[in-house]
């Protein structure tokens, strides 16, 4: 529902915040105050959750990231690595949603809460952490799959229930390195 929901509201506002930056450093500016402000999260990432490095380039030329500051909606900005091509979408994002401020369907009246949406982390950590897990370049894993329904298909079927961090370079600092944690949508357009 909330990955409709998100895939809905880019659709209908069509226009992207981001791709490849904002500014000089490439780092969206609510996205440099909300690394700034973040806590990091107790929630470490698990050596078998999986690990994508991912260079964001603009739209239509592979990997695209886009930036939302809904403070309507979101408790933190959301974050979406979007890939697209012959009638499949996909994307990773990472939305933290405010329950009160949506009507749920399961919602039921007076005095009860509506249900907690999923948290997601964004952790901060050494470089030296990526040698622990194996990590797949999304940039070249999407040049893999344009134009084959097959792997395409495949990529939703590994990746659709499993608990993903991003490894986008451009949030990439010194010797650290953020991961941001995400979900995954597929839609078949």
């Amino acid at each position: 529902m909330i990955k409709l929901l998100t895939l809905l509201m880019l659709l209908v506002e069509g226009s992207e915040r981001d791709s490849t930056g904002c500014d000089g450093t490439g780092i969206p500016a609510c996205l440099q105050e909300y690394f700034q402000h973040v806590k990091d999260s107790v929630r470490e990432p698990d050596l078998n959750d999986v690990f994508m490095v991912v260079s964001p380039v603009e739209k239509g030329k592979g990997v695209y990231r886009v930036t939302w500051n809904d403070t309507m909606q979101f408790t933190t900005p959301s974050i979406e690595y979007h890939l697209e091509t012959k009638g499949y979408y996909f994307m990773l994002d990472h939305v933290n949603i405010d329950g009160s401020k949506i009507v749920h369907s399961n919602y039921r009246g007076k005095g009860e809460k509506p249900l907690a949406l999923p948290r997601f982390s964004v952790r901060t950590l050494p470089k030296t952490f990526l040698s622990k897990v194996k990590v797949m370049d999304l940039n070249k894993r999407f040049e893999e799959m344009k134009g084959s329904k097959e792997k395409m298909l495949e990529f939703k079927e590994e990746f659709e229930k499993k608990r993903i961090w991003v490894v986008d370079e451009t949030f990439m600092t010194g010797d650290l390195i953020r991961l941001v944690e995400t979900s995954f949508a597929f839609v078949t357009i």
